[in-house]
């Protein structure tokens, strides 16, 4: 693990170069002004869970699209997508409002994905990395062997008012061998944008990490906060009566806000604080159940 922090650390390095000369002409603290809606939505995989309650992905698109154009976020970060050519079909149901970037060369996969909506943001410099022992090169994790992960970024910039900052985002992998090499990754990533290049960073993510786990506190050692305590109580959208656990997704036993591995989180000198935190719980008339395994979580910042 020493070694492996030696290693994240001459990465961080070339992050920081590459954020000071790649981001220059969209650095910008002044305070924003218009709100900003984030959405982070894990949607589950085709092949995941094909049981009669969610059906199949194909039925269940239309669903996941109505979850998106209800709450109509500026920014998501989706997990879970199966392939580009979803994405694209998903932006065309969406009106073709945003800017996909997800990994496009060579092996494109679309786990994670980033949508920027185009009418809000230019957005520059899209990057990211395969999280694993041949970082940033493809490979399968580090203690164990599991699916392809990859971290994710591009920088925005708010055409309402100039703001700028890092959007970023991921889906850890649930093996316990490779959550905390992941978030050690992220932490410093995170170190390299805010502290070292001065660059707000904006993250959203299916991170496989509850708030009692190590990893999480690695992520929250940089000084990125959790937009979860920003608030007073959560927000539930729902369509028929619920039980606030539901908020946790599919695990057994749960108990929220215990379970919350769907993080969004900001940095110091990000220039909006969350107003809002909430989570949809929506069940569907076909089956009378949830669109995913995970429930999309929707942040209001001001």
């Amino acid at each position: 693990m020493d070694d492996f922090r030696r290693y994240v650390r001459r990465c961080s390095t070339l992050i920081t170069f590459v954020f000071a000369f790649s981001a220059l002409s969209f650095i910008g603290l002044e305070r924003a002004e218009a709100g900003l809606k984030v959405m982070n939505f894990n949607v589950m995989c085709r092949m995941c869970k094909k049981r009669k309650e969610y059906g199949k992905f194909k039925e269940r698109l239309a669903n996941i699209i109505d979850t998106v154009k209800r709450h109509d976020p500026d920014l998501i970060s989706f997990q879970e997508v199966g392939t580009a050519g979803q994405l694209k079909k998903m932006n065309k149901m969406l009106g073709n409002r945003y800017e996909i970037f997800s990994h496009d060369r060579g092996l494109k996969w679309a786990d994670p994905a980033l949508f920027v909506k185009k009418e809000r943001f230019t957005a520059a410099n899209p990057g990211g990395v395969w999280l694993g022992k041949k970082l940033p090169k493809f490979s399968f994790g580090w203690g164990k062997l599991g699916i392809p992960r990859r971290f994710q970024w591009v920088f925005v910039k708010d055409r309402t008012n100039g703001q700028s900052f890092l959007f970023a985002g991921t889906h850890f992998d649930n093996h316990g061998a490779n959550k905390a090499p992941a978030s050690l990754y992220a932490a410093e990533f995170f170190k390299a944008a805010f502290r070292d290049a001065g660059i707000p960073v904006l993250f959203a993510g299916d991170s496989n990490l509850n708030p009692s786990m190590e990893g999480y506190a690695n992520l929250k050692s940089t000084g990125m906060t959790d937009s979860f305590h920003d608030v007073s109580q959560v927000t539930y959208f729902s369509n028929k009566p619920y039980d606030p656990n539901d908020a946790c997704g599919d695990e057994k036993g749960a108990v929220f806000p215990d379970c919350r591995i769907d993080h969004v989180m900001k940095s110091p000198g990000f220039p909006w604080r969350a107003t809002s935190w909430g989570v949809d719980v929506f069940r569907y008339t076909k089956w009378n159940w949830w669109v995913s395994d995970h429930r999309a979580v929707i942040v209001n910042f001001e």
